[in-house]
């Protein structure tokens, strides 16, 4: 659905904010689910403020945008080494 969102707008952005409201779910959720398609997620500029109607900085700082960079960069996935059992002892 994240990747959906992107492709309503033809700048490829998304306020978060206002769709995690939509959903119910927490904004930094929302962060982790566009950054796993390779977002970047920022904070608004002045031009993103004006651009989406945001006038006090105290609503600004809970907005937050998601936007679609070219290349993508997808996050490194945590993986878990094990150790070897080492052979030859009976």
């Amino acid at each position: 659905m994240a990747a959906l969102t992107l492709l309503i707008d033809a700048n490829f952005e998304v306020d978060i904010y206002d769709l995690g409201d939509d959903l119910h779910l927490h904004p930094k959720t929302m962060a982790n689910y566009y950054q796993e398609i390779g977002c970047r997620v920022s904070t608004l500029t002045e031009r993103d403020r004006a651009r989406y109607g945001i006038q006090s900085k105290v609503e600004a700082a809970q907005h937050r945008i998601a936007r679609l960079r070219v290349p993508l960069v997808f996050p490194k996935s945590k993986s878990v080494s094990y150790r070897r059992k080492k052979a030859g002892t009976r």
